[in-house]
């Protein structure tokens, strides 16, 4: 079974330095071809600490590239034209890891989406589903590889209570990088994202919990 990944970006930060980069590093990091790599240059998504996206332009242009056919579903034709180009979507929870207001805007952007896509007068299920990526606690997110009790007793405890959990939608999931992922993704960041490279990056991609493990939880919406 062949599953195709995209990354879909919507600030350019600093233009075509950023985009090339993004690009390089998605490749590196194992995406097929460049056409996998959508970044978005769009006034209404400023690259800003201090700036939220509105998350009806957000879920609009998730409409746009991922569901394009939407407005001309139809009960009748449900069979045929209920379909997205996607069938997971990945960001940010609610807390953008960081608190970033760009992040979490994705968050609620890629919610109503999702819900959009649910609530279309039919009553039935996205054809989408949302995974998000989990924040942590500060003091552990930087004590790298050492987050694997915690994360892995928070991840069992999720799924005791089988919140969400489907046969096709594992909930929730967790993914460990072993050496050769570690330093592929190491590499990426310190190779292919050069404008982003100050001083503090440098404890990122060494202490980061982050770079060795992630977990994604599936988000329960409604329409």
């Amino acid at each position: 079974m062949t599953i195709g990944i995209s990354i879909a970006k919507l600030s350019e930060g600093l233009g075509e330095i950023r985009k090339k980069e993004l690009i390089k590093s998605g490749l590196k990091l194992g995406l097929r071809k460049e056409d996998d790599i959508l970044v978005i240059e769009n006034q209404d998504f400023p690259d800003s600490m201090t700036t939220s996206w509105d998350e009806t332009k957000v879920a609009s242009l998730l409409l746009d590239f991922f569901a394009p056919n939407f407005g001309r579903w139809s009960q009748e034709a449900f069979d045929k034209d209920y379909r997205a180009t996607i069938d997971i979507l990945i960001t940010f929870d609610s807390t953008g890891i960081s608190r970033h207001p760009n992040h979490t805007s994705l968050f609620y952007g890629a919610k109503k989406f999702i819900s959009t896509l649910a609530d279309h007068g039919l009553h039935l299920a996205s054809p989408v589903s949302l995974y998000t990526l989990t924040s942590i606690p500060m003091i552990r997110k930087y004590i790298f590889i050492f987050d694997i009790l915690p994360s892995t007793l928070d991840v069992t405890f999720a799924k005791m209570k089988k919140v969400g959990n489907t046969k096709n939608h594992p909930n929730p999931l967790i993914f460990l990088n072993g050496p050769e992922q570690l330093r592929c993704a190491q590499n990426a960041m310190k190779s292919c994202h050069q404008s982003q490279m100050k001083w503090y990056r440098w404890g990122w991609i060494i202490f980061s919990r982050y770079m060795a493990i992630n977990d994604l939880r599936l988000e329960q919406l409604v329409g």
